[in-house]
């Protein structure tokens, strides 16, 4: 089984048990709990206990990062990164405020309401509106001919009544009276409304962007996401304490003093150790005595012998043995058990070739990865929390059945009105006043009897022009009745 062992302030040893974790607690009483499966030698416990809340484990997920699997994958992100970051460079950075913009100017009240107020008018207009006004138009160059004296009698006749009340006119004026009075500003308001600058820039402007997000996107999203899920919410915290737990003060250095102390120890330190055991046990418990029994027994020649030989022994003999066996204490007896499972750990299939797959992942990333989150993250912020509900009321408003189809409806019938249509609505203007009995229709009426009168007199010569003066004096001299305009009007005849 795996143990540790501590040292007091002076550097002894303190016994301890064979443990398999340990809970370190910092100076804000916060706890971190680290521990090591004894049979594998693999890192599997860390748990986290913030100070007043409870305790959270994480280790599952750094048994994962220590084995190389997680952290494999982990790394396999920086290619998506710079694709991710490629297409986020293009997102402008007030993104909230422009779908805002759009989500305000596509909504029901702001284009939806008045698309469908506007289809509704138009749909009452005949198919071939041009044509229509095309021969109102004629009528309206009536409209500057004089009236003649002579023709006047002419109003009031039978003949002319119809004029006033054709079913053509009654048709058109049941269409014309659907047009709003204010029609030449909605057209203008329409045409402000979805002009480059206020609707076809900015859908241009959102299908440039749009056109650079793959189709994969939800895919990608998503399989980062999985990926990101397993990174533990204090992930820099922890990545702190492993860095603080690593680095050289408190590891680095440590190990290198230990290296340079177990450098000097040669490969045959055990077999030497035994070798001197096996003398050391043959020496007697009463070594001066037996000494001094020597001496008396082999007299002074042999102790100056001795002595030659013990006059060699250093003064810092004691000192020096203690040294080393200070030294040689802190050797665990199962010393060449733990130096060959630091080999295994360490060879290439447990330590090397995992160091070597990590070393192929981060190779991938770029140095300017920090500028690049840091990109991403500027552009993302912008993007709003709602923003799946907010393209999606966009796309409802603009989708065929509230805009689409209406536009198309409402296309459908302007394709078909005249290039000037203010200019054709004046001539309607004028036309209908004169069918509404404000006194220009007889003018016109006479006009148009007038100029056929005077072309037929022209084609009949002197004789035909004696016979209409004739005609016309008998109908001067016919009674006229006028047709009453309601049930309560008088009759009115006239001379």
């Amino acid at each position: 089984m795996a143990s540790l062992t501590f040292k007091d302030n002076s550097g002894a040893n303190v016994p301890s048990p064979n443990i398999k974790s340990i809970i370190y607690e910092d100076a804000a009483q916060n706890k971190y709990t680290f521990g090591v499966d004894n049979a594998t030698n693999v890192f599997n416990t860390f748990k986290y206990e913030p100070n007043g809340a409870a305790e959270i484990d994480y280790s599952a997920t750094a048994t994962n990062f220590m084995t190389g699997g997680a952290i494999a994958t982990l790394l396999g992100i920086g290619t998506n990164v710079d694709e991710i970051k490629t297409k986020t460079d293009t997102i402008p950075a007030d993104l909230t405020a422009k779908v805002t913009a759009i989500e305000t100017a596509t909504n029901a009240a702001n284009l939806g309401d008045k698309v469908t107020a506007i289809q509704t008018k138009t749909d009452k207009m005949p198919d071939d509106l041009g044509t229509e006004l095309g021969k109102l138009a004629k009528s309206a160059e009536l409209a500057p001919l004089v009236k003649t004296a002579e023709l006047d009698p002419l109003a009031k006749t039978a003949e002319l009544a119809p004029l006033a009340k054709t079913a053509d006119v009654a048709a058109i004026k049941a269409k014309t009276d659907t047009i709003p009075a204010d029609l030449t500003a909605k057209v203008t308001a329409i045409e402000t409304a979805t002009n480059a600058a206020n609707l076809g820039d900015k859908v241009t402007a959102i299908q440039t962007k749009t056109d650079k997000i793959t189709d994969t996107l939800g895919a990608d999203v998503i399989a980062i996401r999985a990926k990101t899920d397993t990174i533990p919410a204090d992930l820099t915290a922890k990545v702190t304490a492993i860095e603080t737990a690593t680095n050289a003060a408190n590891l680095g250095d440590k190990v290198t003093a230990i290296q340079t102390k177990t450098d000097k120890i040669t490969d045959t330190l055990g077999a030497d150790v035994i070798a001197i055991k096996a003398k050391t046990d043959s020496i007697p418990a009463d070594l001066s005595a037996d000494l001094v029994t020597i001496k008396t027994q082999v007299g002074t020649d042999m102790i100056s012998g001795i002595k030659a030989k013990t006059d060699k022994i250093t003064d810092t003999l004691g000192a020096d043995v203690i040294a080393i066996k200070a030294k040689t204490d802190s050797i665990p007896a199962d010393l060449t058990a733990k130096v060959t499972a630091i080999e295994t750990a360490t060879n290439a299939a447990n330590l090397g070739d995992k160091v070597t797959a990590i070393q192929t992942k981060t190779d991938k990333i770029t140095d300017t990865l920090g500028a690049d989150v840091i990109a991403i993250k500027a552009k993302t912020d912008s993007i709003p929390a709602d923003l799946t509900a907010k393209v999606t009321a966009i796309e409802t408003a603009t989708n065929a059945a509230n805009l689409g189809d209406k536009v198309t409806a409402i296309q459908t019938k302007t394709d078909k009105m005249p290039s000037d249509l203010n200019a054709e609505l004046i001539k309607l203007t004028t036309i209908g006043n004169a069918i509404n009995g404000n006194g220009h229709v007889t003018a016109a009426a006479k006009a148009v009897l007038e100029s056929s009168f005077k072309q037929a007199i022209t084609d009949a010569g002197q004789e035909g022009s004696e016979w209409l003066r004739n005609e016309i004096k008998e109908i001067v001299s016919q009674p006229s009745f006028e047709i009453p305009t309601d049930s309560s009007s008088p009759l009115s005849w006239d001379w």
